[in-house]
């Protein structure tokens, strides 16, 4: 009867063993032989099936056994959302309204628009072009009254150039507890021709370089709110000599995407 029940939980031992081998734990299965019985109190020594449950090779493993392998599998797996908006090798094309926020003389706005090829997902290349308008303000007119003076001033006409954008950042906030809003925050840089001129002038042309920071949030597919400070630099000519000009500028818009759709490269 010991030997048979012996060879019942060798077996049942290596079942279990062969199941868990992925490290889950280790069998150590310890039978008493008739041996080690003599040594042992009479209590002690009693037929193992008079104190262990019998075990029968008939029945089913535990149907609720986790597979070892299938868990560490599963364990492996990480999952990314992918982004909503793409601007992977789609055109950008945004209308731009301008305030100029460094004069203190005049108030300067400008209208334009901007088209932008995005070559990849964080680079894109594109061009610009502005008509500006002016009005000479409050401090103009006390700088003449209270100083006797006559400031000598050149105007923006309008701006044409190119340039370059790079984004390296991309998230998403809260707003009021309610939509999830997702958004980006580009650098971008360029050249092109300033026009400037001065009252009764016609006017010249001014090589022109400009750098900003900008953001755009998500709307829709297709669809962004834009916020960009840009400066415009170059080097103006008055009657005193040349002097170089900053012209720092507040560009707000929208800005819409072609296609209007697209499709991502893995399926969801």
């Amino acid at each position: 009867m010991s030997k048979k029940l012996s060879e019942q939980v060798c077996r049942t031992a290596l079942w279990w063993f062969k199941k868990l081998h992925f490290g889950i734990g280790a069998v150590y299965v310890s039978i008493a032989t008739p041996n080690s019985a003599a040594s042992q109190s009479p209590e002690q020594s009693k037929p193992v099936a008079e104190s262990q449950p019998s075990i029968s090779m008939d029945a089913a493993p535990p149907a609720d056994v986790p597979d070892a392998a299938e868990s560490e599998f599963q364990r492996q797996i990480h999952v990314y959302q992918r982004k909503p908006f793409m601007r992977n090798l789609r055109l950008e094309i945004t209308p731009i309204f301008g305030v100029a926020i460094n004069e203190t003389l005049t108030t300067q706005i400008a209208g334009g628009g901007a088209l932008s090829f995005h070559i990849t997902d964080e680079f894109s290349i594109g061009g610009s072009y502005f008509k500006a308008f002016h009005e000479k303000n409050s401090g103009f007119d006390e700088v003449e009254d209270n100083f006797g003076v006559f400031p000598e001033k050149k105007f923006r006409d309008w701006y044409a150039g190119g340039h370059v954008s790079y984004v390296p950042v991309y998230g998403k906030f809260v707003l009021f507890d309610a939509a999830i809003v997702h958004f980006d925050a580009y650098l971008v840089g360029g050249a092109g021709v300033m026009r400037t001129y001065s009252v009764g002038s016609e006017g010249e042309n001014r090589i022109s370089w400009n750098l900003g920071v900008g953001g755009r949030l998500f709307v829709t597919e297709w669809l962004t709110l834009n916020l960009e400070l840009r400066d415009y630099m170059y080097i103006e000519e008055f009657k005193a000599g040349s002097s170089f000009v900053n012209n720092v500028t507040m560009h707000a818009g929208i800005s819409i995407f072609a296609p209007f759709s697209y499709g991502y490269e893995y399926a969801k």
